[in-house]
């Protein structure tokens, strides 16, 4: 993979952690949970967004140590093979807890990358 496909794959989580964001803004935990379309949309944007970071490779996720890289992985796998007991307490909680620092440091990376480029 090059260098631009790892730019693709950051946008791609950047993209998918802000529509996580966007289904859960306004709601609590349990309108969401009252709420099927946005929960499985929401299980869907967190499924795309661990399979892009899934997709990065480890010499790049070392570098920025600040991001839970195998939590986010593990979370994609639990909400694929575990879909009949997912915990939304655990999504409602990535999204507010884990999501904002996952966008920092992906532009954070961007940023190093176009850095790189420039060298």
């Amino acid at each position: 993979m090059s260098k631009h496909d790892y730019r693709v794959t950051l946008r791609q989580i950047e993209e998918y952690a802000g529509r996580a964001q966007e289904i859960c803004a306004g709601k609590t935990l349990d309108e969401l949970v009252g709420d099927w379309q946005a929960t499985l949309a929401l299980e869907r944007a967190l499924e795309i967004l661990g399979e892009a970071v899934k997709r990065l490779p480890n010499d790049l996720r070392n570098r920025y140590t600040q991001v839970e890289w195998r939590a986010i992985a593990g979370m994609r796998d639990r909400l694929i093979h575990g879909y009949d007991s997912i915990k939304h307490e655990i999504l409602w909680n990535a999204v507010h807890e884990q999501l904002p620092t996952l966008q920092v440091t992906i532009q954070q990376m961007l940023d190093d990358l176009e850095s790189d480029d420039t060298r």
